[in-house]
């Protein structure tokens, strides 16, 4: 998340879309090399449609810019992507052992202290705002459901259709937010 949010800083909203559309492919490529996941050609094909539609939609509805400014930001969503491959081809050994909402409960207290590591200056700057009772709120909202529930439910995803399979359905944020 942290090189996903440095990288959105750093680059178009077109690149970042673009980028995460790759997020897909890295994780069935990971899948192929080490765990040795064989998909049938069909699903190769329908992930490089998925890939190409992304592409045409960001292409044409946001905006996308090779240039040196966005190199940095770039490469970090990138990371970010294959970040995220790495952690849906690793997640099917780990939830064999735990549920899906363990996972996520567990992944988010690990990482809380990370993002809130990242963003001290800004919590200190803004203290007045944090204790606001509709932005705490906001928070324990956005912590509950928009993190919480959503990582729980992509977990439930990945166990039960398997990582490569999950990814494909990742492309729909792609299209959420460039549309």
């Amino acid at each position: 998340m942290v090189l996903f949010l440095f990288g959105v800083s750093k680059t178009t909203a077109g690149n970042t879309a673009l980028l995460l559309a790759s997020m897909p492919m890295w994780t069935a490529g990971l899948s192929f090399i080490f765990l040795r996941e064989r998909l049938h050609r069909l699903t190769w094909i329908g992930f490089a449609l998925t890939f190409i539609g992304a592409a045409i939609v960001t292409l044409t509805g946001g905006k996308v810019s090779l240039g040196s400014e966005f190199v940095i930001g770039n490469v970090l969503v990138l990371s970010a992507a294959l970040c995220w491959a790495i952690s849906t081809v690793i997640s099917p050994a780990i939830l064999r052992s735990m549920s899906p909402l363990q996972l996520a409960f567990i992944a988010s207290v690990v990482t809380t202290p990370i993002h809130v590591a990242f963003s001290w200056h800004l919590i200190v700057e803004h203290w007045q705002q944090v204790i606001d009772p509709w932005m705490v709120l906001a928070i324990v909202f956005s912590g509950a459901f928009s993190t919480g529930l959503a990582y729980a439910l992509w977990n439930t995803g990945v166990k039960i259709l398997g990582g490569s399979h999950a990814a494909v359905y990742q492309n729909i944020v792609t299209m959420v937010a460039v549309g």
